[in-house]
């Protein structure tokens, strides 16, 4: 559902959006109260929901338009980029802006992966399955190590994304983790 943030006039609720969450955290609420009652289950119903506030990115935007005639203008912003991520951002904005931007699902399960900082594995609804495979792997780590790389090339999945200041300059780690992605056949960016 998508829900324009239209203001209303109450004290209780700044606007609609928030007066449909409120209402949506209720049915939950009564729905295992009265589920409890009745059901037992073995694996837990999520009954939760996300929302989601439309803002700036939690990236830099590439600016062409300065640097495509100034080769200093251009220098400058190669530097500024080295660091991807926007003043002010936050590492659960950047996992979901990568996720929706790679074209998957609101509804994606997102599992943190065991033994590996920052890392979490995406997978659609109908990819239900008992071995852990993901469709995306998506690593936010500010320091990746080549540890990580080589476990990261043993995880089945098919597209691996890692923040390029992750790699902190090491261009012989970053070409390690695209021959090792390769060799895996894993489809490897970074962001």
């Amino acid at each position: 559902m998508i829900q324009l943030p239209e203001q209303v006039q109450r004290s209780d609720y700044r606007s609609v959006a928030s007066i449909t969450k409120a209402r949506i955290r209720r049915v939950i609420a009564l729905t295992k109260k009265s589920m409890g009652r009745k059901l037992d289950l073995s694996e837990p119903l999520d009954l939760g929901f996300r929302s989601f506030v439309l803002g700036e990115s939690n990236f830099k935007p590439w600016n062409v338009d300065d640097a495509s005639s100034m080769p200093d203008v251009l220098a400058q912003n190669l530097l500024m980029s080295a660091e991807s991520q926007a003043a002010g951002f936050s590492k659960a904005g950047m996992l979901w802006e990568l996720i929706l931007k790679l074209g998957f699902p609101i509804s994606s399960r997102v599992d943190s992966i065991v033994g590996l900082t920052e890392t979490y594995g995406i997978q659609t609804a109908n990819e239900e399955s008992s071995v852990a495979t993901y469709s995306l792997i998506i690593c936010l780590t500010d320091n990746l190590q080549i540890e990580a790389v080589r476990a990261l090339a043993g995880l089945s999945t098919r597209k691996i994304v890692a923040l390029d200041s992750a790699f902190a300059g090491n261009d012989q780690l970053k070409t390690n983790m695209v021959l090792q992605m390769k060799d895996a056949a894993i489809e490897f960016m970074t962001a």
